[in-house]
């Protein structure tokens, strides 16, 4: 039986890639965005709050879904290839992007690198959308594999206290970067007539 359009979508590597190319000129775009501009557009609106804030969130929502998506592109042209790992056959539901870069096969990272990872993670699992997580344990649990992911366990007795950063526009890029440039390196690969 045929796959569903949906299904070939899920499976369709230029799919991931254009959802990712398109946030990441979002991105760019909210980032390069002037005052003037944003001053225009709240008061057009009647919005009172804070422009640069909102900015903020946006360009962080945006950055996290094209990391997401970027990276999910190199999986699903991976399994196209049939280059992907046995047990991935198709391409992970998941927001955690430390796990997904694994699974792409994607290259070690810094410290600095996989923080970003994990920063984004959190923004598309509720910091991105929501005033609080949904529940303390479920966050305690992201807390817990944060602190894996970091290779930032405390000692028995220690008391460490560390506040994730932010991300800026060359900590992500240097990330899209690198899934992007396999992405289309696998693609030409599986279809020389790219290139």
């Amino acid at each position: 039986m045929p796959n569903s359009t949906r299904e070939m979508r899920r499976r369709a590597p230029l799919h991931y890639e254009a959802k990712a190319d398109n946030a990441r000129v979002a991105a760019r775009i909210i980032l390069d965005t002037n005052d003037a501009a944003r001053a225009q557009a709240a008061s057009s609106i009647g919005y009172t709050g804070s422009t640069g804030i909102a900015l903020r969130e946006s360009f962080l929502r945006e950055c996290s879904i094209a990391l997401e998506l970027v990276v999910k592109a190199v999986i699903a042209q991976k399994i196209e290839m049939k280059r992907s790992s046995k047990k991935v056959t198709t391409v992970p539901s998941s927001h955690d992007l430390v796990m997904l870069w694994a699974t792409a096969g994607l290259p070690e990272l810094s410290l600095e690198d996989r923080e970003t990872l994990v920063i984004a993670r959190r923004v598309l699992n509720w910091a991105g959308r929501y005033a609080a997580p949904k529940n303390d344990e479920r966050e305690d649990k992201l807390y817990s594999e944060e602190r894996r992911y970091l290779k930032d366990e405390p000692r028995p007795g220690e008391l460490r206290v560390k506040k994730l950063r932010s991300i800026d526009w060359d900590q992500f890029d240097r990330l899209y970067t690198i899934a992007i440039g396999i992405f289309w390196s696998l693609r030409t690969e599986a279809n020389p007539e790219l290139s």
